[in-house]
């Protein structure tokens, strides 16, 4: 056998060779393919999804950390619809505890319309201070208005003993008085906003400080301290943040 035999045998062995590899390849990579578990396409994320507003008004009591901003964010309301619902002019004004309606609509601006002076319950300037003192072992304070037209008064008891301190706004007088939008407060920011209720002649509504159920009769406002103590003013304003009434516990 010649040198060149040699050679062509050499190379068709090579060739021969290169092409079973390509082929052991070729089912090896189409095996590996059939095993493969299908792509699953990735969904990009949309975003954080948007609150959805309430269907009906709500009521939501003030946490700490809380901003007015952000209740209007975590519920989707606008936060003008939340400072009218809840007569607020002041948006970085709010206090733990403080109860707010989150309303379910848009609520339009409120146009101040001018009353009658006869109304019994809201005189010029009402502005009132009275002394708390002590009866029967608990603190008892009435507040007295300096016009006789207001037939309003507050009346103090237990004051600094969170189990017992209550408020009572009492109406002496012949006529209803509608507390839509009132609220009390004292002259650290605290603020408590009544609801929408009509005070008839003669009825009284009286706020706990502590927590409880409210009802017809009796508010809680949730606080879990004493908030009535000696030097701090009671407050109560109409609807339009006018002060009505005024007691300073002694």
């Amino acid at each position: 056998m010649s040198r060149r035999q040699v050679f062509l045998i050499i190379i068709l062995n090579a060739i021969i060779s290169l092409a079973i590899s390509i082929g052991v390849v070729w089912v090896a990579l189409g095996q590996y393919d059939a095993s493969r578990p299908p792509l699953v396409p990735l969904s990009m994320p949309t975003g954080r999804p948007q609150p959805t507003p309430p269907k009906t008004d709500l009521l939501y009591v003030v946490q700490p950390g809380d901003s007015l901003s952000s209740i209007a964010l975590r519920f989707g309301v606008p936060l003008g619809d939340l400072m009218r619902a809840n007569n607020i002019q002041d948006a970085d004004r709010i206090s733990v505890g403080q109860r707010l309606i989150i309303p379910a609509g848009p609520v339009p601006e409120r146009t101040p319309t001018p009353r009658p002076t006869t109304l019994p319950f809201e005189p010029p300037t009402p502005i009132v201070t009275a002394a708390a003192t002590p009866i029967g072992g608990a603190t008892r304070a009435v507040s007295t208005p300096a016009l006789a037209e207001s037939p309003l008064r507050l009346e103090l008891t237990a004051a600094g003993d969170l189990p017992g301190e209550a408020i009572a706004l009492i109406n002496t007088g012949n006529a209803s008085a509608a507390l839509d939008g009132w609220s009390l407060s004292d002259q650290a920011g605290h603020q408590y906003a009544l609801p929408a209720l009509t005070l008839g002649a003669g009825q009284k509504v009286t706020l706990h400080t502590t927590a409880g159920k409210d009802t017809t009769n009796d508010l809680y406002w949730g606080l879990n301290s004493a908030l009535w103590t000696k030097g701090a003013t009671v407050i109560l304003k109409d609807r339009n943040g006018e002060v009505v009434l005024k007691l300073s516990v002694e």
